[in-house]
């Protein structure tokens, strides 16, 4: 057994790897949604409370609004693909996909290695034991020098950091050039019942006699 449960250790190998890169994808897409919204949420609020300078009320709802919408960003693309981790099932399938030579030799070996190492599932699978070790064994040895660099593809999240990095690029722009009007944004968007109204222009017409 002590034998066996090495070969299942070598098998989790290239499954541990598949599941890091996995989640980090999960991880980094939703980063960059989140960042995303947020810069989004906070350019139109801005524009649009500029452009319309808007009652404290309206601005307090507009807040709530955004707010509850980068929340939600949150919770959808951040915070549940942190709860729900890569099972190993799930990464053994993923990297069939990416070496369709294994067919089904990955995933068969991962539910044989979990029946064979508990005790009392092994007795109910008795009859079978010898054959699912031997899917093990030879899988262990096909795979656990495998490489995975291929099993995400990370297309996407490049082309969501591309676009979260030019609007953080030009939200970082516009707050040296602008510092002022970013600030007293901030005072009118967290603080909408208290916050200074935007300076108003006015023009002086000087009629002579």
């Amino acid at each position: 057994m002590s034998e066996l449960r090495k070969y299942v250790e070598a098998l989790y190998i290239p499954i541990t790897k598949a599941r890091r890169q996995m989640n980090t994808y999960h991880v980094l897409n939703g980063l960059a949604l989140v960042v995303m919204m947020v810069l989004l949420c906070a350019a139109a609020t801005l524009l649009f409370d500029w452009a319309t300078p808007m009652p404290a009320g309206a601005r307090f709802v507009l807040s709530l609004i955004c707010l509850g919408i980068v929340a939600y960003v949150f919770v959808r693309w951040m915070v549940k693909p942190l709860t729900r981790r890569v099972t190993a099932d799930q990464a053994a399938l993923a990297i069939e996909a990416r070496y369709p030579e294994l067919k089904s030799a990955l995933i068969s070996a991962v539910q044989f290695g979990r029946l064979l190492t508990d005790h009392k599932k092994l007795e109910e699978f008795y009859e079978s034991a010898a054959l699912a070790a031997l899917t093990v064994k030879e899988t262990a040895k096909r795979v656990y020098k495998m490489s995975v660099s291929g099993i995400v593809n990370w297309l996407p999240t490049l082309k969501l950091w591309a676009v979260a990095g030019v609007l953080l690029l030009a939200a970082g722009l516009y707050t040296m050039v602008y510092p002022e009007k970013v600030r007293l944004w901030l005072e009118r968007f967290f603080t909408p019942f208290s916050a200074r109204d935007w300076p108003q222009l006015y023009q002086l017409k000087v009629k002579h006699p």
